[in-house]
This record gives structure tokens, sequence and C-alpha cells, in this order.
């Protein structure tokens, strides 16, 4: 494959020996060219014809996700919610890309979109923050926030 994708050109040496007459290999060096291009891709450098151009030559399932795409597979679950105006930088700091901010409502919450890998674990994660969050959706998420709320009366009173 050396030879084939978009020249990177000068000034993309990384300091790992990498840099002609190192004497890496060209299959090191064509792994290096690669996490070029990937890195390029990533940080919005390379544009979609100079990327098909180095996916072209791998499986054609091959696909590279961006940073935003990779946590949604990470984290498939999403939630919708309201939250009271006063809680939105918790929510951001507890959370940080799950979540999502939308609209006000008309009684003055803040509509949300919460990511998370299951139903249970973002409902423990979200059931310390009754006070100020809602939970509308899906029913599965109110269904175990509803247990935790039993569980909790059952255990403290």
């Amino acid at each position: 494959m050396t030879g084939t994708g978009p020249d990177m050109g000068p000034g993309m040496g990384t300091g790992m020996g990498t840099e002609p007459g190192s004497g890496l290999g060209a299959m090191e060096t064509e792994v290096v060219r690669h996490h070029r291009v990937i890195e390029r891709w990533l940080s919005g450098a390379a544009g979609p014809e100079e990327f098909a151009v180095f996916a072209d030559a791998h499986n054609p399932d091959f696909a590279l996700c961006t940073p935003a795409e990779v946590d949604r597979k990470r984290t498939p679950l999403e939630i919708q919610a309201v939250c009271a105006p006063h809680g939105i930088g918790l929510l951001r700091m507890v959370l940080g890309g799950r979540l999502e901010v939308g609209g006000s409502t008309t009684d003055g919450r803040i509509e949300v979109v919460i990511r998370g890998h299951n139903e249970y674990a973002l409902a423990s994660e979200l059931a310390g923050l009754v006070e100020w969050l809602e939970v509308t959706g899906p029913p599965g998420v109110r269904d175990h926030l509803t247990s935790i709320g039993n569980a909790l009366v059952e255990r403290y009173g």
C-alpha cells in the first residue's frame, strides 16, 4: 500500500523516528502514514475526497468515525428530560459530551437529551438529581427510577 493515498507533506513529523532515513521498514512507515491520515480526518484538516482514497485501500466495510460518532456508539441510549435552569451547569459538568441542551419549555425548564450505556446505569446516575431533573422518556428509564426511588424509601423511610 505504500504510495497510495494522499501525501501528508512536510512538517508532519511525529518525532517518533518515522521521518525518512530513520531506518523503519515500509510497513511501519505505512502505519504511521495511516495514523496521520486518521489524525487529519479527526482534526477536520482532511476532506472527504482525501479520506476516500485512504478508505478505498481498506476493507469495503471500513469506516472512520468522528469522535462524536464514537461517543454515540459507546453511549447508544438517549433519554429525554427537562431540567430546571439552575441545574444545567451541574449537568454539563457531570455528563460532559453526553448532554445535549435544547430549548425552554412553557414552564421555564430546559429540554435535554442525555446519552448513556443502558437504562439502569443511566437511571442510577440520574436518580440523585430528582429535585431539578425530570426524565420524560423512555419509559424503561422512568421504571428504573421508580424502582430506585422505592428501594430508597424502603431502606431509609
